[in-house]
């Protein structure tokens, strides 16, 4: 079967869901597929016109302009509409993350299957957004509320053309089924994060080559994070947080790039962390730093999924993240971690109660080495690729039976019938 797969934005480092993407994509090929991606030109990094041995074919459009930032969704909507007309005919199932596209692409064809990848949703954001703009002014929060509203028509509109939609976390599955009312049928978690035979913890040798490779002592404290700088990422709290810890860390290792780079930097000066606090950017390859690290710290306040904190587990860390409370967390890193505790979650979003659980790890290197090995067997059977690419192959198959998921889904909604939810 051809499979037309199309990507918002594909990059080839610190881009979550472009390496999701490729990695699934790859199960679909070795499954007997054929799959293409497709991107516009002006938002992917890969040269040439292969992606992982894949096709790639990129498009050249540009949107529609407009005055303010409020009006952004439907600006995507419109330039999701004009791209839909750029793209190859030649596929069976169309793939995309993007929601204005899988509208885009159902009013073109709207008999085609379609997958809906979900690799997040505003949903995770809006409570800690609207907190943000509490303190402004009438007409800020009402573009705001304009723009929270686009997007939610965007993206329930979304679920609503898709076929079937997939979704990295059972959590995020919830929020969108309960919040936006899915259709539970045709919403499945399809878990992924780690490559088992290259995430995995280090040896002996390992982890002394790249502490020497990074000019540590054998006997410094290191913290580590890996991602993408963004406001979402929180590193803000992680930061103020080392400034409190009474076990004050020889080095942070933020691996990664993105939009708050310069901010966190600033912040970092500004606490008097200059010294201990490292942005090491984008790398191809992040394990010599989590190698060489004692502690991973995943703060993050909206995540659908975190696929840097199931590498960081894979590789057998210790890791610390924050307890989503539904309302200002957002994340499923309760979820992550699982039954087996194998992490520490912190139940508050204040710099000192994180500092407190860094302390807490810190101070004592044996439990450390438990929870490092909880975690790496947990990730290890739990989030890999090739488990995630075997079931995501098993839900496109059942698309192309005589009674797909789409026709099941359509025909309950249509009889009122009750549907169970669909399961990993």
């Amino acid at each position: 079967m051809k499979i037309l797969c199309h990507m918002p934005t594909l990059r080839q480092h610190t881009c979550g869901l472009s390496n999701r993407a490729v990695h699934f994509a790859s199960a679909l090929e070795a499954h007997g597929h054929a799959v293409t991606f497709t991107v516009r030109e002006d938002k992917t990094d890969v040269q040439g016109n292969l992606v992982a041995g894949m096709r790639l074919e990129k498009v050249s459009i540009t949107g529609p302009a407009f005055l303010h930032w409020s009006l952004q969704a439907l600006r995507r909507r419109l330039t999701a509409g004009r791209l839909v007309h750029c793209l190859s005919d030649e596929h069976e199932l169309f793939i995309s993350c993007q929601p204005e596209v899988v509208q885009a692409y159902r009013k073109r064809h709207p008999h085609r299957r379609i997958l809906f990848v979900c690799g997040g949703t505003t949903l995770l954001h809006d409570s800690t957004e609207a907190a943000a703009q509490a303190s402004s002014g009438a007409p800020r929060r009402l573009a705001f509320a304009l723009d929270r509203w686009l997007k939610r028509c965007n993206e329930a509109g979304a679920f609503e053309a898709a076929d079937l939609c997939v979704f990295d976390s059972h959590t995020t599955r919830r929020c969108v089924v309960e919040l936006y009312g899915a259709n539970p049928k045709k919403c499945h978690t399809v878990y992924g994060g780690i490559d088992a035979a290259y995430h995995r913890p280090p040896t002996t040798e390992q982890r002394a080559s790249a502490r020497a490779g990074l000019d540590l002592p054998a006997d410094a404290l290191v913290l580590a994070w890996t991602g993408r700088l963004s406001p979402e990422k929180n590193l803000g709290l992680f930061i103020r947080a080392v400034q409190r810890c009474r076990h004050l860390p020889a080095r942070v290792f933020l691996v990664g790039d993105g939009p708050e780079r310069a901010r966190l930097q600033a912040l970092c000066t500004s606490v008097n962390l200059d010294g201990v606090v490292t942005f090491v950017g984008a790398v191809p390859d992040v394990r010599p730093y989590l190698y060489a690290a004692d502690i991973f710290v995943f703060p993050s306040v909206g995540e659908s999924f975190g696929g840097s904190l199931a590498e960081a587990m894979a590789c057998g860390l210790p890791c610390i993240a924050l307890k989503g409370d539904g309302r200002q967390i957002m994340n499923a890193s309760e979820e992550v971690f699982g039954a087996t505790e194998c992490g520490v979650l912190v139940s508050s979003g204040a710099p000192a109660a994180l500092a407190a659980g860094i302390d807490h790890l810190a101070s004592a290197p044996a439990h450390r080495r438990a929870l490092g090995r909880l975690a790496s067997s947990r990730a290890r059977e739990t989030f890999s690729w090739s488990r995630g690419g075997r079931r995501l192959c098993e839900l496109v198959d059942g698309l192309f039976n005589e009674r797909s998921i789409g026709e099941v889904s359509r025909a309950a909604k249509t009889s009122g019938a009750q549907v169970v939810p669909g399961a990993a």
